[in-house]
């Protein structure tokens, strides 16, 4: 049975689709090509064991096995179902300035569904939106069930501007060699874009559910990846396509989630309250 080394269970809108690209590029990691987000200790854990273990037929002897992804972060079964199949597996986390991480969600999720309405509509439609971002209890979770020893919480505005040093404490945290890095670019990945058509995009995505639904998760996802499909369907939405922010909202946002940096402070031993700028 082939199951992972190692999970970076998100939180979503954090940069693990980045880590991903970077991740599969040594050559001593192997990640699934075809597919980032597993999504088995949550969405496909009925699918059973072997259905996960498919998944890393291909890791050669002398790699380790991982599996990105940032949806396992907020289900509340996953830190146990972890713990029972694969206990001794290392934890990733990235975490990003709360307030932004949220506001970020809210584009992707514009940009996914053609929700139609402004940023403070979308906080009352989606209080888990929020919830995410208080990372804090999530956290504490999954370091009352795995050692400290197994978990590595890193930052994201860190990831995008030291790369290469982050990526060597993750080498030396999963325990490969620290010297290769892959080929660094400044194209952004996973950046904001917006539906050229939402009807069709909406139906394109209904069957796109009942593909996934069907066993066809694997076609699916190849079809979502194509830069083709891509391009027909997305196009480059820059931030004045965005509802901005208010400030009152940011200062709402940041009382939500003040306690919660404080406690995380705690929890990384460093004063995220400054290197965020929340103060």
């Amino acid at each position: 049975m082939r199951l992972p080394d190692f999970i970076c269970p998100g939180p979503i809108k954090c940069g693990t689709t980045q880590l991903y690209e970077w991740l599969k590029q040594h050559p001593h990691i192997f990640l699934y090509e075809k597919m980032k987000e597993l999504d088995f200790f949550n969405n496909n854990f009925a699918n059973g064991v072997g259905w996960y273990n498919d998944f890393f037929s291909d890791c050669r002897e002398g790699m380790i096995a991982g599996d990105i992804s940032p949806t396992y972060f907020h289900h509340k079964e996953c830190p146990e179902r972890m713990k029972k199949l694969v206990p001794d597996v290392k934890l990733i986390f990235i975490l990003r300035s709360p307030v932004v991480r949220i506001y970020s969600q809210y584009k992707h999720f514009v940009m996914f569904t053609g929700y139609r309405y402004d940023f403070d509509r979308f906080l009352v439609d989606h209080p888990l939106a929020i919830e995410i971002s208080l990372y804090s209890k999530f956290i504490e979770k999954y370091l009352e069930l795995f050692s400290a020893e197994q978990v590595y919480i890193c930052l994201f505005e860190e990831l995008v501007k030291e790369p290469r040093d982050i990526l060597a404490q993750i080498y030396a945290f999963l325990g490969v060699k620290e010297d290769i890095f892959p080929q660094f670019s400044d194209k952004k990945v996973n950046e904001s874009k917006k539906p050229r058509s939402y009807e069709l995009f909406i139906k394109l995505r209904n069957v796109s559910h009942w593909m996934k639904e069907n066993n066809l998760s694997l076609l699916a996802n190849s079809l979502s990846k194509s830069k083709l499909v891509k391009n027909a369907l997305l196009k480059k939405a820059g931030p004045e396509e965005f509802p901005v922010m208010s400030e009152a909202t940011w200062a709402g946002l940041v009382d939500t989630c003040l306690p919660d940096i404080e406690k995380m402070s705690g929890i990384m031993n460093r004063d995220l309250l400054d290197y965020w700028q929340i103060r």
